[in-house]
C-alpha cells in the first residue's frame, strides 16, 4: 500500500490519515538515520487495517548472500529474521 493508498483504507477503519502518514513517516526516518535497513508496518483498528507500508530494505549488502544483489527493497509482505530483540 502506498501513502496514496492510504484515504480509503484509513476512512474505512475510522482513522485520522493524516496520523497513519506520521506514523509511517517515523518509519521511514529510521530507515534514513540508518537505525534500521529497512521495515514494515501495519496499522488497524477494530478488526480492519488502515494502513500497511514498506519502506528501505528487506536485504542489504551487509547481508548479501549467493543471490549477488546488494540491495532488495522492502515490500508489504517481507518476513524479517529477529533473532535478538533485547
Amino acid at each position: 500500500m502506498s501513502m496514496e493508498q492510504l484515504q480509503p483504507c484509513a476512512t474505512a477503519a475510522n482513522m485520522d490519515e493524516p496520523q497513519l502518514r506520521d506514523a509511517f513517516r517515523l518509519l521511514d526516518e529510521g530507515v534514513s538515520r540508518g537505525d534500521t535497513p529497512g521495515g514494515v508496518a501495519l496499522i488497524g483498528r477494530h478488526g480492519r487495517i488502515a494502513g500497511l507500508y514498506a519502506t528501505g530494505a528487506a536485504h542489504t549488502a551487509a547481508m548479501a548472500d549467493h543471490t549477488g544483489e546488494a540491495v532488495i527493497p522492502a515490500r508489504t509482505d517481507t518476513i524479517y529474521d529477529c533473532a535478538s530483540l533485547t
